[in-house]
């Protein structure tokens, strides 16, 4: 995949616009959010756009963990292990 650099300018009250390329990638619609965070070690901004649900958006994931376990088991053990 491409990395794709696109500007944008921040006007006199700190507001800037989302490059048209960047607003069709992710489908934005008048009212969405989106999520700024900056990370210090890298002086780095992100921008991302706030999901409807942050639940549905992080369903499944890490399932793969599971694919060659039997979660149920695992956790009999480990509260078994608490016991001790």
């Amino acid at each position: 995949m491409e990395k794709q650099r696109l500007c944008s300018v921040i006007n006199h009250h700190y507001q800037t616009e989302i490059p048209q390329e960047i607003a069709a990638k992710i489908e934005a619609k008048i009212g969405d959010e989106l999520i700024w965070d900056y990370d210090e070690t890298s002086a780095t901004i992100f921008i991302i756009k706030k999901p409807q649900s942050f639940t549905r958006e992080l369903e499944g994931l890490g399932k793969e963990i599971w694919e060659k376990h039997d979660a149920t088991s695992y956790i009999r053990e480990e509260r078994t292990s608490w016991e001790d």
